[in-house]
C-alpha cells in the first residue's frame, strides 16, 4: 500500500551462501502458487492494487533488472552494458544511468523480464551450493499514479535486492575466477556492513556509502527516503553456527536505522492556489503579529507600561485578524509569500516529484492553528513556521556534510560528467570486444590448424614424461652403483691398509738383516784393509823411498866435501823418483778401472730403472683390468674376483717392493761409490802435486850439488895453480858457510817431509779402506744382480710365490675368518640400510610427484569447468536474440487503470489478470 501512496520501499534478503536468499526471494518456480518467492507475490500484489483502485487513477509501472558483478553495474535486460555509471541529481536522486525500464502491463510481462533476467545472471559451483548467485541482483519496480480529476501524480519505487551470500573461502573452496568473485563479493558486504555501522553509531559524520556500487544504490534505502525490509536468512547446521551469529548480529544493527521517508508526489493547480492562499494569510497574520510586538515593545522603551489586559498575543491576533487580500499584496507580503512558498514550488523537469509528510495519505493541508489557551498553550510563529517547512520540504538525504546548494549542482554535475566519460570508455571497451567478436572466427580457425600440434605435443608430452620416469629409473639404478661401488672403495682401502701393515713388517725385517749385514761387511773390509795394508808394495816401496831419501840427506850432510859421493846419491835418488812415478802410474790405472766399473753399476742402475717402471705399468694395468672386472662381474663372483685381485696385488707388491729395496740399495751404493772414487780422484791429484814439489825439491838439490861440485873444482884448480891462499881460504870459508845454511835447510826440509810422508800415509791407508769399501759393495752388487737376474730368469718364481701366498693363507684363514665375516657382515647391513634409504627417498619423491598430478588434474578439472560454462554462457547469449526483440513491449508506453470505484472497466489484460489470478495478494513487506 505504501507505494501507491507515493513512498519508496526496499525490500533486500541478507545472509551466507547456500542459506537460501535466492529460493526466498524469486522461489522455485514463479508458476507454482506453493514454489513462487516474495518478488513474484509483491508484483501479483501490484496488479492486484491496480485492478481494485478507483478508474478515475491512470497507473504506469516500468520494470527494471540488474546486477552487481565485480564491482561492474551489469543490465540484464541488456547484457551488452556490461558497466553503468550511477548518477545522482535532485529530480531523480541516485540512478543509474542507462539502465533499460520495460513498460509492463500485465504480470506475465514482469514474468518475461524476470525470466529474461535471470537467463543473464552469473551463477557459480561451490562446495556449499551448487547454483551459487556470484552477484547481487536489484529489481526495480517503478509505479506512476495520476489522478486524471485532480491532475495530482505520485510515484513509487520498489527495490528487490537478492544480495549475494558472504564466503568462506575453507568452507566453498573457491579457486580461480571464483575466488576472485567471492573477494568482490566479501568486499560488498563488507562495505554495506560499514555502512549499516556508521549509521547505527550516532558517532559517524561520514557515511561510506561511495565505498561500493551496491550502497551506493542503496544508498536512499539505508537512512534515507525509503522504507526498507531487511529478510536475514541462516542456516540451521551447525557447521556455521560462527556465520548464522555474525548474520543475526547485522540484522540486529540494521534493526536500528531510522529511514525518514516521504512521499513522492505532484501537486495539483487548486493544491497549489490552496496553498499559496494559506500561506499569504498566514503571512499576513505574522505581520499584524509582528506589528503589534513592536509597539508594545516601543512602549515599554519609552518608560511606559502595558497592562497585562493588553499584552499582545498570537490568540488575539487571530481572533482580530483581518480577511485575506483578494486583491494585490504589499511588497513585503508579497516577498513574504514567496520564501514562504519558496520550498513548495514544483521541480524543474516532467519527471519532478515534491515530497510530503506521510500522514492519512491526503493531499491537503491542516488548517490553521486555533488558540487554546493564552500564551503558553498557542502555538508560536516559529513553531508554526518549522511545521510549514516540514510539510513543504524537499526529500530528505543521507547524513551527510552539509553544502550549499550551488556547490552541491556543483558536486553532483562534475560526477556525473565523470561517470559520463567512464561510460564513454565502456562503449569503446564495448566497441573492441565487438572487434574481438568478429576476430573469433579467424582465431577459431587457428585454434583447429593449432588442433594438430596440440595433439602431437601431447604425445611428445606423453613421451617426455616416459623418458622422465626412465631416466628417473636410471638415476636409481645410478645410486644404488654408487653404493655398491662405495662398498668396494671400502674394501680396496681395507685391503691396502694390510697391505701397508705388511709392507711395515718387512721392512723391520729387512732393516734388522742390513743391520746384521753391515755389522758383517764392517768385519770383513777391517780384514781386507789390514791384509791390503801388509801386502801393499807401493806403500813399502813409499817407504823406502822416504828411508833412502833421509838417508841421502844424511849422507849429504856427511859427506861435505866429497863431491863423488854426492853425485852418486843424487843418481840413487833419481832412480828412486822414477819408481816413484812408475808407482803412481799404476795407481792411476787402478782408477781408471774403478771409473770404469763405475759407469757400468750406473748402466746396471739404469737398466734396473726401467725394469721397475715397467713392472709398476704392467702392475697399474693389471689393476685396473681387477678393478673394470670388479665392477662389471657380478656379486657372486665377488669374492673370487677380491682374493685373484689380493693375490695380484700382494705378489706385484712383493716383487716391485724388493726390486725397489735392492734398486735403492745399489743406487746408495753406487753413490757412496761415486764419491770415494772422486775423494781417490782428488787424493791422487794431491800426490801428483806432492811428487811434482818433491822432483822439484829433487832438481834444486841436484843443481846445488853441481854448482858444489864445480866451486871444489874451481877450489882445485886455484890451489894448483898457486893461488893466494889466503884468498881460498876465505872462498872456502864462505862456501863452508853456505854449505852449513844448506845443511840447515836440508835438516828442515827433512822433517817436513817426515811430517808430509805420514800424512800421506794416513791418506793412502783412508784411501786403501775405502777402496776395499767400494770393492766390497760391488762385490754386493753383482750378487744381488745375479741373483734379480735368476729370480727373473727363474720359472718356477711363480709357483713358488703361489705355495707360499698359499701357505701363509692357510696359516692365517683360521685367525681372519671370523673378522672377516664379521666385516662382511658389517658392510652388507650398511649396504641394505642405504639402499633402502634411497628406495624411501624413491618412494616418497614418487608420492610427491603423485600428489602434484593429482592436484594439476583437479585444477584442470576446474578450469575446464570454468572454461565450459563460460562456453555455454557465451552460447546462449549468441543464441539468444536480441533483447529489444523478446521485449517488444518494452519501449510502449502502457497506462492502466483500476476496475474498482465506480465500476468502470478495466482493459482486457488487466480483466484477465484480475479472473486468472484473484489469488495473489500484496506478501508482507511493510515498513521496518
Amino acid at each position: 500500500m505504501d507505494a501507491f501512496n507515493g513512498y519508496n520501499g526496499t525490500v533486500f534478503c541478507y545472509g551466507q551462501t547456500g542459506s537460501g536468499k535466492t529460493f526466498t526471494m524469486m522461489g522455485a518456480d514463479i508458476d507454482n502458487d506453493d514454489l513462487k518467492g516474495i518478488i513474484p507475490r509483491i508484483v501479483e500484489g501490484v496488479f492486484s492494487k491496480i485492478i481494485e483502485s478507483p478508474p478515475t487513477v491512470e497507473y504506469m509501472v516500468k520494470a527494471s533488472y540488474m546486477e552487481i558483478y565485480m564491482e561492474r553495474i551489469r543490465d540484464l535486460l541488456n547484457p551488452e552494458e556490461a558497466n553503468l555509471p550511477v548518477h545522482e541529481d535532485k529530480a531523480n536522486g541516485v540512478y543509474v544511468k542507462g539502465l533499460m525500464e520495460v513498460f509492463v502491463s500485465s504480470i506475465d510481462e514482469v514474468y518475461q523480464v524476470m525470466r529474461q533476467g535471470a537467463k543473464n545472471r552469473v551463477v557459480g559451483y561451490t562446495n556449499m551450493n551448487a547454483e551459487s548467485s556470484r552477484s547481487h541482483s536489484i529489481f526495480q519496480i517503478t509505479i506512476e499514479q495520476k489522478d486524471t480529476v485532480s491532475g495530482k501524480t505520485k510515484m513509487g519505487r520498489l527495490f528487490l535486492v537478492d544480495l549475494a551470500g558472504s564466503e568462506k573461502v575453507g568452507k566453498t573452496g573457491a579457486t580461480g575466477q571464483t575466488l576472485e568473485e567471492a573477494k568482490k563479493i566479501n568486499k560488498s558486504l563488507s562495505a554495506l556492513g560499514m555502512v549499516i555501522n556508521a549509521l547505527t553509531d550516532g558517532k559517524s559524520t561520514h557515511i561510506p556509502y561511495r565505498d561500493s556500487k551496491l550502497t551506493r544504490i542503496l544508498q536512499e534505502s539505508l537512512g534515507g527516503n525509503s522504507r526498507t525490509t531487511l529478510i536475514i536468512n541462516c542456516s540451521p547446521s551447525s557447521f556455521n553456527a560462527a556465520e548464522t551469529v555474525s548474520t543475526l548480529r547485522f540484522g540486529v544493527r540494521a534493526k536500528s536505522i531510522k529511514n525518514k521517508a516521504k512521499i513522492n508526489q505532484d501537486f495539483s493547480p487548486a493544491e497549489l492556489k490552496l496553498m499559496l492562499k494559506k500561506a499569504r494569510s498566514q503571512c499576513v497574520s505574522f505581520q499584524t503579529y509582528i506589528t503589534a510586538l513592536e509597539g508594545e515593545v516601543r512602549i515599554w522603551r519609552t518608560g511606559g507600561t502595558v497592562d497585562s489586559e493588553n499584552f499582545v498575543t498570537w490568540d488575539k491576533v487571530v481572533k482580530d485578524k483581518p480577511p485575506a487580500p483578494q486583491g494585490p499584496m504589499t511588497p513585503s507580503a508579497k516577498s513574504n509569500a514567496v520564501r514562504a512558498a519558496g520550498s513548495s514550488t514544483p521541480r524543474s523537469g516532467t519527471t519532478s516529484r515534491h515530497s510530503v509528510s506521510a500522514g492519512a495519505g491526503n493531499a491537503a493541508l491542516p488548517q490553521s492553528p486555533t488558540p487554546t489557551g493564552a500564551r503558553v498553550g498557542s502555538p508560536t510563529p516559529t513553531l508554526l513556521h518549522e511545521s510549514l517547512m516540514s510539510e513543504l520540504g524537499s526529500r530528505s538525504g543521507s547524513p551527510t556534510i552539509v553544502m550549499s546548494e550551488d556547490e552541491r549542482e556543483e558536486f553532483l554535475r562534475r560526477e556525473n560528467e565523470l561517470n559520463d566519460a567512464v561510460a564513454e570508455k565502456d562503449q569503446e571497451l564495448q566497441a573492441s570486444a565487438r572487434e574481438c567478436e568478429m576476430m573469433r572466427e579467424e582465431l577459431e580457425f587457428l585454434r583447429n590448424e593449432s588442433q594438430n600440434g596440440i595433439q602431437r605435443n601431447e604425445e611428445l608430452g606423453t613421451e617426455v614424461s616416459q623418458l622422465r620416469l626412465d631416466l628417473e629409473k636410471v638415476n636409481f639404478g645410478y645410486k644404488e652403483a654408487m653404493i655398491t661401488v662405495d662398498s668396494l672403495t671400502d674394501a680396496n682401502k681395507e685391503i691396502t691398509s694390510e697391505l701397508e701393515k705388511a709392507r711395515h713388517e718387512l721392512e723391520l725385517l729387512r732393516r734388522d738383516v742390513t743391520e746384521d749385514s753391515a755389522a758383517n761387511k764392517e768385519k770383513e773390509r777391517a780384514a781386507r784393509v789390514a791384509a791390503m795394508l801388509n801386502g801393499m808394495d807401493s806403500t813399502k816401496a813409499i817407504s823406502r823411498h822416504e828411508a833412502g831419501m833421509g838417508d841421502l840427506l844424511r849422507s849429504l850432510v856427511e859427506a861435505g866435501d866429497d863431491d863423488s859421493k854426492k853425485v852418486e846419491m843424487i843418481m840413487q835418488a833419481r832412480r828412486e823418483l822414477d819408481e816413484a812415478r812408475d808407482a803412481a802410474q799404476e795407481k792411476d790405472a787402478v782408477i781408471a778401472e774403478l771409473r770404469q766399473k763405475n759407469s757400468d753399476l750406473q748402466t746396471q742402475c739404469t737398466d734396473i730403472d726401467s725394469k721397475y717402471e715397467k713392472l709398476l705399468a704392467e702392475y697399474e694395468e693389471m689393476l685396473e683390468q681387477s678393478i673394470v672386472a670388479e665392477e662389471q662381474q657380478s656379486s657372486r663372483d665377488s669374492e673370487t674376483i677380491n682374493d685373484l685381485k689380493q693375490k695380484l696385488e700382494a705378489h706385484y707388491n712383493n716383487k716391485i717392493s724388493s726390486q725397489k729395496a735392492q734398486l735403492d740399495s745399489i743406487q746408495g751404493d753406487l753413490q757412496r761409490r761415486q764419491d770415494e772414487v772422486t775423494k781417490s780422484s782428488a787424493m791422487v791429484r794431491e800426490l801428483r802435486a806432492e811428487n811434482r814439489e818433491l822432483q822439484t825439491k829433487i832438481e834444486a838439490l841436484e843443481e846445488k850439488a853441481s854448482k858444489a861440485e864445480a866451486l871444489g873444482n874451481e877450489g882445485a884448480g886455484m890451489g894448483a895453480g898457486n893461488g893466494d891462499v889466503t884468498a881460498a881460504t876465505e872462498h872456502a870459508q864462505r862456501k863452508e858457510r853456505e854449505m852449513q845454511v844448506m845443511r840447515r835447510d836440508m835438516a828442515q826440509r827433512i822433517l817436513e817431509y817426515d811430517t808430509m810422508r805420514k800424512s800421506l800415509m794416513r791418506d793412502v791407508q783412508n784411501r786403501c779402506e775405502k777402496i776395499i769399501e767400494l770393492e766390497m759393495a760391488l762385490d754386493d752388487a753383482r750378487s744381488q744382480i745375479s741373483q734379480l737376474s735368476r729370480r727373473v730368469s727363474n720359472p718356477n718364481q711363480p709357483q713358488r710365490m703361489q705355495l707360499l701366498e698359499k701357505n701363509v693363507a692357510q696359516l692365517t684363514l683360521m685367525q681372519k675368518e671370523l673378522v672377516v665375516q664379521n666385516t662382511d657382515l658389517k658392510k652388507e647391513v650398511a649396504l641394505s640400510e642405504r639402499k633402502l634409504l634411497a628406495r624411501n627417498e624413491r618412494i616418497t619423491y614418487l608420492e610427491h610427484r603423485l600428489q602434484d598430478c593429482n592436484n594439476q588434474v583437479e585444477a584442470w578439472k576446474r578450469k575446464a569447468e570454468e572454461l565450459q560454462a563460460m562456453r555455454s554462457h557465451e552460447s546462449s547469449r549468441s543464441a539468444q536474440p536480441n533483447s529489444g526483440n523478446v521485449l517488444r513491449f518494452s519501449r510502449i508506453a502502457k497506462p492502466m487503470r483500476g476496475g474498482g470505484g465506480s465500476g468502470a472497466v478495466a482493459p482486457a489484460a488487466v480483466a484477465e489478470e484480475k479472473t486468472s489470478r484473484t489469488s495473489g495478494g500484496f506478501f508482507g513487506w511493510g515498513a521496518s
